[in-house]
């Protein structure tokens, strides 16, 4: 089952919850899903991110080694991707 909560959390923790294109981004998300988005949501979305603060079960990092790959490498290869979309790289 898909939890809305979950697909909004997703989509909006890096972004502004208070301007009309990002809501516009969210309704036009859910409604590619299928799924109902109201009003209230506008409300218990960001509400649901407050009680769920990023880091509040540890942090989980991604080690490229343990699946055999070059973290140089891949920071090479997606340098293009990084630096469009202002990716913020972990310490390597």
């Amino acid at each position: 089952m898909i939890s809305t909560q979950s697909i909004s959390a997703t989509c909006i923790e890096s972004a502004s919850a208070t301007t009309g294109r990002f809501w516009g981004s969210i309704e036009a998300a859910y409604g590619t899903l299928g799924l109902p988005f109201d009003a209230s949501m506008r409300t218990s979305i960001p509400a649901y991110l407050d009680a769920k603060p990023k880091g509040k079960f540890g942090v989980h990092r991604y080690d490229p080694a343990r699946l055999g790959l070059d973290e140089s490498g891949l920071r090479n290869q997606f340098a293009d991707y990084i630096a469009h979309y202002d990716v913020e790289l972990e310490d390597g």
